[in-house]
């Protein structure tokens, strides 16, 4: 039985764009035709059925970034066929049409568009198992994770009075994070439009002291997601040479197509995995210091955590071997990431990972499925299996027993905790 009272605000979703509700309401009915006669007294009614099962979702979105939010959910709105609608109270997806959608702002509320949607359910429901494609929903969590990472920085990073010393030596921790961005990009040898090393030299040029203030958050973030950019704008099979020749064939390439996102990923990985050096003792001031270095790794891991989800569904990959080492390796990378939010007490972050672990777990296998594996008789696939299960159980002995008797790339080696890591239809 659903339940219908709700202890918490509850997110609906349209085409894997979430916003927020406060207030739901169906409806439906009876098609009936009622014949009446001149002169007569008496009538008679003739059912034609059901008619359309109707509803009606008012929320809102907030967000730092409340114009690209909009923009997703307008145009999910104005898809002319059925999407699927998570509904948020009987908490399972629906197949459903807009029939009328508005979004309102106000200057008397900031920060926050209200959303009111029509919806006409089609003949039959959808299900989370026909629902395959989370790239909404993921790139919607990416974005709400670096949004809450920015926020829990400021709050880790001004919650003490640092002294002056303190402070230079934090302008050095973010000087060395940015840096670290940049030599993390392996695209760096591709032709793109965007001009990344530009934004480096911009973000590093912030003003001392400085590190604390939201502007400072937000371009570092943006630096992060420039390499998602690099990838995204990059001119290295251009359809039309600048001299007007004709198309460059893809045959002649020097890159394949997962090349080029094996870069992409291995670039968030290298940003994802920042370390910044830890100073030894337990007065104020160092303890101070050492949260603040905490804090902006934080903030860099997280964002390309959240870039990293996608890409690793975005990927040509060759071979179903290469799609299952980059699936386990993020869902790793995401446990690390959660025991660390649970360390800081960021449960909503938590959630975030849980979340986005949950959509790449869901709609890994219509990625892999349709891909053959490597001849297991050339090593790459025992070799590859044996990384990543050395990386789970730093055993070189337990990962070649698991993988030997069990098979490589099956997923038997994974440890029970790693949810939804597994094939779907396991």
């Amino acid at each position: 039985m659903t339940d219908i009272i709700q202890p918490y605000i509850t997110k609906a979703s349209f085409r894997g764009i979430e916003f927020e509700t406060a207030d739901l309401g169906d409806g439906g009915g009876r098609r009936v035709i009622t014949h009446e006669f001149p002169n007569r007294e008496d009538w008679y009614n003739e059912d034609n059925g059901m008619s359309p099962d109707t509803g009606k979702l008012e929320g809102y979105i907030t967000e730092p970034n409340l114009a690209r939010k909009r923009d997703e959910l307008k145009a999910a709105f104005k898809q002319p066929s059925a999407g699927s609608l998570y509904h948020p109270y009987e908490r399972r997806y629906i197949s459903a049409r807009i029939k009328t959608w508005e979004i309102r702002a106000s200057k008397d509320v900031l920060g926050r568009f209200d959303v009111s949607i029509e919806f006409v359910r089609e003949s039959g429901d959808a299900s989370p198992l026909q629902v395959t494609n989370n790239t909404g929903l993921i790139a919607d969590t990416a974005q709400s994770l670096a949004d809450q990472a920015v926020a829990a920085y400021l709050d880790a990073i001004n919650a003490g009075d640092m002294t002056r010393d303190v402070r230079q030596l934090v302008d050095g921790y973010l000087s060395t994070a940015i840096a670290w961005v940049g030599q993390a990009n392996t695209l760096s040898f591709i032709a793109t439009n965007f001009d990344l090393r530009g934004l480096i030299a911009v973000v590093a040029a912030f003003a001392p002291g400085t590190f604390g203030t939201l502007d400072t958050a937000l371009s570092v973030v943006d630096l992060v997601q420039g390499l998602t950019a690099v990838f995204d704008d990059r001119i290295d099979q251009p359809q039309v040479t600048m001299s007007g020749a004709p198309e460059l064939d893809v045959e002649t390439s020097p890159m394949t197509d997962f090349q080029p996102y094996a870069l992409l990923m291995q670039s968030l990985r290298d940003t994802s995995d920042i370390s910044l050096p830890r100073v030894a003792g337990t007065s104020g001031q160092i303890v101070i210091l050492n949260n603040a270095a905490q804090a902006i790794e934080s903030l860099v891991s997280r964002t390309a955590l959240g870039e990293l989800g996608k890409a690793v569904l975005d990927a040509d990959y060759p071979d179903r071997d290469s799609a299952m080492a980059a699936r386990y390796d993020f869902a790793q990378r995401v446990l690390n990431a959660q025991s660390q939010a649970a360390i800081d007490g960021q449960m909503e972050i938590h959630q975030m990972f849980s979340d986005m672990l949950r959509y790449v777990g869901e709609q890994f296998a219509t990625v892999s499925d349709d891909l053959q594996p490597l001849d297991t008789l050339n090593g790459t696939v025992r070799r590859t299996s044996l990384s990543v299960a050395y990386d789970l159980y730093d055993d070189p002995t337990r990962a070649l027993e698991l993988i030997d008797r069990n098979g490589a790339m099956n997923g038997s080696f994974l440890p029970p905790q790693i949810q939804y890591a597994r094939d779907a239809t396991d």
